[in-house]
């Protein structure tokens, strides 16, 4: 059994449906947002990329 991710930078719903068209298994389409992206709100309750770092 295999699984297909699709990213694109934006949300596109006549590409997913296309590219999904022959597809007839169960599949979930989300959308994301990087860090650039966020409010600036959310950004302070982040950790910092230093200490993600040392988790690695």
């Amino acid at each position: 059994m295999s699984i297909g991710i699709i990213l694109c930078k934006s949300a596109n719903k006549k590409f997913v449906e296309y590219v999904i068209q022959d597809y007839n298994r169960p599949m979930g389409v989300a959308t994301y947002k990087t860090s650039a992206d966020m409010d600036d709100r959310l950004k302070k309750l982040l950790p910092p990329v230093e200490d993600l770092e040392k988790l690695l």
